[in-house]
């Protein structure tokens, strides 16, 4: 019984974290779109961003999108410390 119990915990714990992922993948994805959205702006406002123009948007995409990881792995693992 016990065994069950810690395999039923160790699954709900692991959908918490999955479901906890899923919205920096969702601000990653819209940093990405934004940065498309800018370079095709730039471009067409005759201001040649280019392709460095793009990949310094989603690099910044990219780098919200760790640093949103790292903050929810560092709350997350201070939540579990016992009090």
């Amino acid at each position: 019984d016990c065994v069950k119990w810690m395999d039923i915990e160790s699954n709900r714990m692991a959908q918490e974290e999955f479901d906890a992922g899923k919205k920096p993948a969702v601000v990653a994805a819209l940093f990405a779109g934004a940065g498309i959205f800018l370079n095709r702006y730039f471009l067409r406002g005759g201001r040649k961003l280019g392709v460095p123009g793009l990949f310094l948007c989603v690099n910044l995409g990219m780098l919200r999108f760790i640093t949103a990881v790292k903050l929810r792995e560092l709350t997350l693992g201070a939540a579990k410390v016992p009090v």
